[in-house]
């Protein structure tokens, strides 16, 4: 996925416009997909959406792996928290495997700083779903929102201490 050196200066990313309105788009896209997939289950957009998933699955990944990247750069560890969470929350809900994968290329990031902290990154990142349904309502949205914040505070105790 990309990184954040490719991107340049991302001091002005929270206050874009841009950026706000593609955090609802994938929001939208990413509701009406998981709504329409579990909830309505209905056979003929099923086929659409599993058409959708597999062609945009890569990209949704790399999306959430880019989201996890700019918000623990030095300079927007808590700006960005709060503008990306719900744009994370939205595509991780998507699937089990979708969570696993973004969470096995996250941990393998930090593989060099050690089984202890890996583990401690581990279970953090598992802890994002901790009391969180899988809904897309407001209520477990702000769930999701503070169990990430609690996640970003354990990611950059341990970047801080590298």
């Amino acid at each position: 996925y990309m990184g954040v050196d490719e991107v340049g200066e991302l001091r002005d990313l929270q206050d874009d416009i841009l950026v706000s309105k593609f955090n609802v788009i994938i929001h939208h896209i990413c509701s009406f997909c998981f709504e329409e997939m579990v909830v309505k289950a209905d056979s003929v957009l099923k086929v659409k959406i599993d058409e959708f998933m597999s062609s945009y699955y890569k990209l949704l990944k790399d999306i959430a792996l880019y989201v996890l990247e700019i918000c623990f750069t030095k300079d927007q560890r808590q700006r960005l928290i709060v503008l990306w969470s719900n744009t994370l929350f939205s595509i991780l809900n998507l699937s089990e495997q979708l969570f696993e994968e973004v969470k096995s290329e996250f941990l393998q990031k930090y593989s060099n700083f050690g089984m202890d902290a890996l583990q401690t990154i581990s279970n953090s990142f598992d802890s994002l779903y901790t009391d969180v349904e899988k809904k897309y309502d407001a209520l477990n949205s702000d769930k999701f929102y503070k169990n990430f914040k609690q996640f970003a505070k354990t990611m950059i105790g341990i970047l801080c201490s590298r």
